[in-house]
């Protein structure tokens, strides 16, 4: 028989006691909450994670695609009027070449897309060029509304300014590698239909080539703005454009080696 006021053992738990075994009875519980809690948590940011991935992966593969269709969307049309067809990626991006032969010539139909001139939308340039020697012995370069650094031209590499012909376009700024035009200007006034357009932008001659530039598309507004995404809604080239223009060049070339053939 034990002494109740001596032997604590005789004694109940008293209350600090009751408070230790009730928080060692807790702890356990409130463990697992905060385990299950962590987890779910986890599970909802992996759930977020992945759907995130998979639309971002699905927009890449669909920007992929449209990026592959574009060079058959550009020449699926005006490829009829070549033979000896090749056709490939630019050197940048949004850039894509065709190679041909028309009236036995050969020729270049290029696009290029300007993303310089951060105060416009992108532009999609149209750049076609006859590949064969000509009768000159310098650079002319034409350029209307020039508006600083182009990322389809040197025009602003060449140190010379020339006067502008009268009859040539108001907007028409020459410039050359040289003090004197390569050839007569007056050769050049058929050519200036060409610049009735309000979209045609550049005609460029050297040793080896001739060339005209005009604007295929403009980026959508409000894609561009958003996504910074240059997209241009029609990028097929016209048949009857890209065909007068080629006349206009191979015209230009004879006119030139009849010139100076008896010159």
């Amino acid at each position: 028989m034990c002494v109740v006021e001596r032997n604590s053992q005789c004694r109940g738990p008293n209350r600090r006691d009751i408070k230790k075994k009730r928080n060692r009875d807790l702890w356990p519980a409130a463990k697992r909450a905060i385990i299950f809690e962590m987890t779910f948590m986890n599970f909802i940011y992996a759930v977020i994670a992945a759907t995130v991935a998979y639309f971002l992966i699905k927009r890449t593969m669909a920007r992929a695609e449209r990026q592959r269709q574009i060079p058959n969307l550009l020449f699926e049309e005006v490829s009829s009027i070549f033979t000896e067809i090749e056709i490939k990626r630019g050197e940048s991006l949004g850039s894509h070449i065709l190679t041909g032969v028309y009236e036995g010539q050969s020729f270049e139909i290029k696009t290029i897309t300007d993303t310089l001139n951060t105060r416009k939308l992108p532009s999609l340039w149209l750049m076609m060029t006859l590949k064969s020697p000509i009768p000159i012995t310098h650079t002319l370069d034409m350029m209307l509304r020039p508006a600083g650094p182009t990322t389809f031209s040197n025009f602003d590499f060449l140190p010379t300014i020339l006067p502008t012909p009268p009859g040539f376009p108001a907007q028409a700024v020459l410039h050359s590698d040289n003090d004197r035009p390569p050839f007569d200007l007056n050769l050049m006034r058929p050519l200036l239909i060409y610049f009735k357009n309000p979209r045609a932008k550049e005609f460029l001659a050297t040793p080896n080539g001739l060339r005209l530039v005009t604007q295929l598309g403009e980026a959508e507004r409000a894609r561009y703005l958003v996504a910074r995404e240059a997209h241009f809604e029609s990028q097929s080239i016209n048949v009857a454009e890209t065909r007068h223009t080629l006349e206009l060049l191979l015209a230009l070339k004879n006119d030139l080696q009849q010139h100076y053939a008896h010159v």
